[in-house]
């Protein structure tokens, strides 16, 4: 009976196990939060680069999450790197999380998501590797060349300069107008820009913006929207080349 019992409890701890589940991609469905672009192996930038960590599970997420990242040291054994909070809001009623992980060193590394208590409740591998350089010869640009890039909202924007810069926007009279900002340090290398806001799974508008110099490190674009809910704004180089997404409320 007691190996019954105990073999009852290996078999169910193996069906929880399977049940959770973390992964490194590329992109990921922002209602759903099912990945894609999985990869265990990545190549980073010299000044390092970010890659989405998508946890899920079979149930809604009750508890804080907290992800901590190991790298592998000279002996072969994982050390602990950095501990995040996920910040994953236990109230939304998910069964999964994402952390924007970024890294900036080569190697091999051990990705945990630990639970109440500190409990592990995912892992996964990944290795680490310095890209070639982004830009090449014949001048075609990578997703790698904007991990870097940073997107914003504001009310207005003068010179450059966010107005009344923030995430929550308010419908005035049926209308929410605003801007949004991408910017980097180094030239953004456009000549036109892609712009798709999305709302759940719909898609509230895409347009495109003809930029005057590849040698502009920011552009700000136009944001008009008419429903409240939580949205997101993905930035398309004239290439296809994904540059960054944002996201903001419209109460």
């Amino acid at each position: 009976m007691k190996k019954l019992t105990l073999l009852l409890f290996a078999l169910f701890a193996i069906s929880i196990a399977q049940a959770q589940s973390v992964v490194l991609c590329g992109d990921y469905d922002k209602t759903t939060g099912v990945p894609s672009e999985v990869f265990e192996a990545w190549d980073i930038d010299a000044a390092g680069s970010y890659v989405y960590t998508v946890y899920s599970q079979e149930k809604k997420i009750k508890d804080a999450l907290t992800l901590r990242l190991e790298k592998k040291n000279y002996s072969g054994l994982y050390e602990v790197y950095g501990t995040f909070a996920m910040n994953n809001d236990v109230k939304s009623g998910l069964n999964w999380a994402m952390f924007d992980l970024l890294f900036s060193e080569e190697g091999d590394y051990r990705v945990n998501v630990l639970g109440k208590g500190d409990a592990v409740l995912a892992s996964t591998n990944a290795s680490i590797a310095f890209a070639p350089d982004a830009v090449s010869d014949t001048g075609y640009v990578d997703t790698y060349y904007y991990e870097n890039s940073v997107v914003t909202f504001a009310e207005s924007v003068e010179e450059g300069t966010m107005i009344g810069e923030s995430t929550v926007f308010t419908l005035e009279n049926g209308t929410c107008k605003f801007k949004a900002k991408l910017e980097q340090d180094e030239a953004l290398l456009l000549t036109k820009l892609y712009v798709t806001v999305i709302l759940g799974e719909e898609t509230i508008s895409d347009d495109a913006y003809d930029i005057p110099s590849t040698d502009w490190n920011y552009v700000t674009v136009p944001i008009t929207v008419n429903k409240p809910g939580s949205y997101y704004v993905d930035f398309y180089t004239q290439d296809d080349v994904f540059m960054n997404s944002g996201s903001f409320e419209v109460e």
